[in-house]
């Protein structure tokens, strides 16, 4: 049943079964002494421990708990939890951490054997469970260890727990982070200069970035900075300025934002601070693509998410970064591969990160909605929803969520519901511009296409209240563009770009939209390397150029150099909508589409009455109510063309009237 190993002088049992098996046949007395011998000959001889099983201190650990003498393995578990903590073994840490909690009670002088008392095992295993990946645990953990803190006794102490709630809640999205983060500061007194002071106010800085509230943050973070410079706190100096550089490339100096995180990173390398060292690769990255700098925050984010997986932070930080990475990839139009990434970091994403599933469902759904599959993306969407509401309202997280919401529900013409996404996503991120504008954007964008349908059908009270919906949003924007507005971030490249497409938007809105406009956002748009809303603003510029008439050549070369950048996306939705424009102007984008045209109206069941391709396309608009006048400002013809195309139709069709016409199109299903 043993086998000899000559090379270490000791046995094994042949087959793992049979060791359960004798395991298992053993009494319980007979099981505690074997243990206790191990545990004794372990203690005495620690290079007896196979590796393979573990450290000495955790095999010492689990072999005096199961031989019963709780007083043994109570030092040996603390040892292993911190030996596992400082090799990255978190999950293995907390386990025994809990460990030390479980026997604690069973042993009088449990303080004085270890050294340290209750609330400091249970901010170990609060640390561990969280870098692991469950901060709800975390939460229940420090909670506990507060209750065992005299707050008057040891306020910095208290304090310090406090900060680390508020941190745990930050996370889980649960709620009063922020009260939490100010009892942290009430608690530590200002005064004399102290690490813990410098710890808890970088903590606060952090917090009040979430709430977009980055003047505050800066002043709290530049008090961090100096105290802890003043007493050496290099780990606390790093924290400080790892908010200090969001703050600073919020409030317009991007560059010198990039620049504190890179030192933050610095600092929390040097100090040995993993978990730390992920949290600046994810700003970094974040400010990148901020920045414009796409193909930069997919290169930082990536090697981020590497570094923390190898850290041990696979399911924590890793997923967020790998979303990161690949929402700038969908900017940049690498669809596929960022297919590929918001896949891997859903699958790995730990349940409990409520925020952080928010973040990648999200960003998949928006995926999904750009390829026109909108059963997938309302699935990513109802999983991205249900997140949300485990959640802290925060801008980071929140944005991508309403304008996928507002996106999908536009793609279905579910006009009601897409205004309702933008007004919810604008009261969570009304406090911070460069979350807000995208919504701003999407909102007036949603206007436009209702007051284009309200005009077609001479829907009146539908075209005013589409009117004042848009031009609300739009001035709100351009309020808050102004550099007398005292908002709490200024505009990035993004944001002005954003600005331009509202404007654009608008002039759609108002029934005579603007080429220059539209010009201006593709180029805005290109220069920051994003040819979706490139394509998307060349497709209206030429749409305008052939409402106004001229410009013809430049309007068909727009169309087939959007049409061929959506193509290649495989953005079916905006495909289509450049092949409709098309066939109304009669251009053609491609011989291959000109095939397909030529197949799909001969094959059109009003073709069969004798109808051409035009005709069938005024017919459509007959059906829809439009007037002469309408169907000529569709079809980019004169009114008189428009006339004589309906009196033809009329005639093919043996009818009398439009009406009578509308009826055989819609039996027909045109």
């Amino acid at each position: 049943m043993l086998i000899p190993d000559p090379d270490t002088e000791t046995y094994a049992f042949r087959h793992a079964l049979t060791q359960e098996a004798l395991y298992g046949d053993l009494l319980p007395g007979e099981r505690a002494q074997l243990h206790a011998a191990f545990a004794t000959a372990l203690a005495e001889h620690r290079g007896l421990a196979d590796p393979s099983h573990g450290d000495t201190s955790a095999r010492l650990a689990y072999h005096w708990v199961r031989a019963h003498q709780p007083a043994q393995a109570l030092p040996a578990a603390l040892e292993a939890g911190l030996q596992s903590q400082a090799a990255y073994g978190f999950a293995d840490a907390r386990r025994h951490f809990e460990t030390v909690l479980e026997l604690w009670d069973q042993v009088a002088d449990a303080e004085q054997r270890l050294g340290l008392d209750r609330a400091s095992v249970l901010r170990y295993a609060a640390e561990s469970a969280y870098l692991a990946g469950d901060p709800s645990r975390a939460i229940t953990l420090t909670k506990a260890a507060l209750g065992a803190v005299d707050e008057t006794a040891d306020p910095v102490r208290a304090g310090l727990l406090h900060a680390l709630l508020g941190g745990y809640l930050h996370a889980t999205g649960g709620q009063n982070a922020i009260a939490e983060y100010e009892a942290a500061v009430r608690l530590v007194p200002a005064l004399p200069a102290r690490a813990e002071r410098a710890q808890v106010l970088a903590a606060f800085g952090e917090a009040l970035i979430g709430q977009g509230r980055h003047r505050e943050s800066r002043e709290v973070c530049e008090e961090a900075i100096r105290i802890a410079q003043e007493v050496g706190a290099l780990a606390q100096e790093g924290d400080a300025r790892k908010a200090l550089g969001v703050d600073l490339a919020f409030l317009g100096d991007l560059e010198a934002g990039v620049q504190e995180l890179a030192e933050a990173r610095r600092i929390a390398e040097v100090v040995g601070r993993v978990d730390e060292v992920a949290r600046c690769y994810a700003m970094l990255s974040g400010l990148l693509e901020t920045l414009g700098a796409l193909d930069a925050a997919a290169t930082v984010a990536l090697e981020g998410a590497e570094q923390a997986a190898s850290h041990g932070l696979g399911r924590w930080h890793s997923p967020f970064l790998t979303a990161t990475a690949g929402r700038a990839l969908f900017s940049l139009g690498r669809w596929d591969e960022a297919d590929v990434l918001l896949r891997r970091a859903a699958d790995r994403v730990a349940p409990e990160l409520a925020a952080t599933r928010v973040f990648i469902c999200s960003a998949r759904s928006r995926l999904e909605i750009g390829r026109g599959r909108a059963e997938v993306a309302a699935e990513c969407l109802a999983e991205a929803g249900e997140a949300y509401l485990r959640t802290v309202k925060q801008p980071w997280f929140a944005t991508p969520l309403f304008v996928a919401k507002a996106e999908l529900a536009l793609l279905e013409g579910r006009f009601a519901d897409a205004d309702a996404a933008i007004a919810e996503g604008l009261q969570v991120d009304a406090a911070d511009l460069a979350f807000a504008a995208p919504l701003y954007v999407i909102g007036v964008r949603a206007a436009a296409e209702r007051a284009d349908l309200a005009r077609a059908r001479r829907a009146e009270t539908e075209l005013a209240k589409a009117l004042e919906l848009g031009d609300a949003l739009g001035r709100e924007l351009g309020a808050r563009m102004s550099p007398e507005q005292p908002d709490d971030s200024v505009p990035t490249p993004r944001i002005s770009a954003c600005a331009v497409v509202c404007d654009a938007e608008l002039a759609r809105l108002a029934g005579h939209s603007n080429a220059e406009l539209w010009k201006t956002a593709a180029e805005s748009w290109e220069r920051l390397a994003e040819p979706y809303p490139t394509a998307y603003a060349g497709w209206r510029e030429a749409e305008a150029l052939l409402l106004a008439g001229p410009a013809r050549g430049r309007a068909e070369a727009l169309l087939r150099g959007a049409y061929a950048t959506a193509r290649g996306l495989g953005a079916l939705p905006l495909c289509a909508e450049i092949e409709g424009l098309a066939r109304r102007g009669r251009i053609n984008l491609s011989v291959d589409n000109e095939k397909a045209a030529s197949v799909a109206e001969s094959s059109s069941p009003l073709a069969q009455l004798g109808l051409t391709a035009r005709e069938q396309e005024v017919l459509t608009l007959v059906a829809t109510g439009a007037t002469n006048r309408q169907i000529a400002e569709t079809l980019f013809i004169s009114p008189k063309t428009a006339t004589l195309h309906v009196s033809n139709i009329l005639s093919k069709l043996g009818v009398t009237n439009r009406v009578e016409a509308a009826t055989i199109a819609h039996r027909l299903g045109a």
